[in-house]
């Protein structure tokens, strides 16, 4: 792109550069210029089979849960066949990146990532939000060492109470490492 031209957009949103595809989702880093600053912005070919109702109650939803490990959803929507999730922009990296850095982690340390773990899934549960996954790629770390649930995935939930079993194989490798014995 050559100065004085525009970047590609998206809707609202002004493309800056592709941060990561994921199979079908694709990442950028994004300009609102709505909001006036950067975010993450997630597309994803809309859902077969989603009915309208449902999508407005799950970004209804989405731009209300305010958590502070859950990374923070500013707006949502589609466009033609496309969906869209437009979010904080954090400097993360995914919690196996950081432990492959950090090494075995301090057994308090790592039950303090479990226990915020812990608190983000209960707060989507109670608001009858489900994570996708919950797992050493999805979860990030931001360079504070505070973990973020992302802000795509979600999905809608009937049930009121937590799962917190999602968070079950990262507390095994958290609090005793990924080779311990599962009995620890």
């Amino acid at each position: 792109m050559s100065p004085g031209d525009t970047p590609p957009s998206f809707g609202r949103f002004q493309l800056l550069q592709v941060v990561r595809r994921d199979g079908a989702t694709t990442i950028h880093d994004a300009f609102d210029p709505e909001l006036g600053h950067p975010v993450a912005l997630i597309t994803s070919p809309a859902r077969p089979g989603l009915d309208t109702a449902e999508d407005y109650r799950l970004a209804f939803r989405l731009r209300r849960m305010r958590h502070p490990n859950i990374v923070a959803v500013l707006d949502t929507g589609r466009q033609g066949q496309v969906s869209f999730v437009a979010a904080e922009r954090l400097v993360t990296e995914p919690l196996s990146a950081f432990l492959a850095r950090a090494g075995r982690i301090p057994i308090f340390q790592g039950l303090a990532l479990v226990l915020q773990l812990l608190s983000a899934v209960e707060h989507a549960r109670a608001r009858r939000m489900v994570p996708a996954a919950i797992d050493l790629e999805h979860v990030q770390i931001t360079p504070a060492g505070q973990p973020k649930l992302p802000a795509d995935g979600w999905s809608l939930s009937s049930d009121r109470q937590p799962s917190l079993d999602a968070v079950a194989p990262l507390r095994q490798v958290l609090l005793a490492g990924p080779r311990a014995p599962p009995s620890r």
